[in-house]
């Protein structure tokens, strides 16, 4: 059985917790609904990237940008 996006990143949270992470932010500006789902898999995206010494550039979400 695979472990859901949702359930991966709370893991990852809880370990942040645990060393020490007081506070944690995240702001959208979708035009539509996301599914969670979506949500937690782009934040686990961005977690890898910086693990793994990336640059993620994330365009997934048509959209997601403020009106200008």
């Amino acid at each position: 059985m695979s472990i859901s996006e949702r359930e991966r990143f709370m893991t990852r949270l809880s370990e942040a917790t645990k060393a020490g992470l007081v506070d944690q932010k995240f702001f959208f500006h979708p035009d539509r609904a996301f599914e969670p789902e979506e949500i937690f898999g782009a934040m686990n995206k961005v977690e890898d990237a910086i693990k793994g010494n990336k640059c993620l550039r994330h365009s997934g979400w048509d959209g997601n940008s403020p009106k200008t």
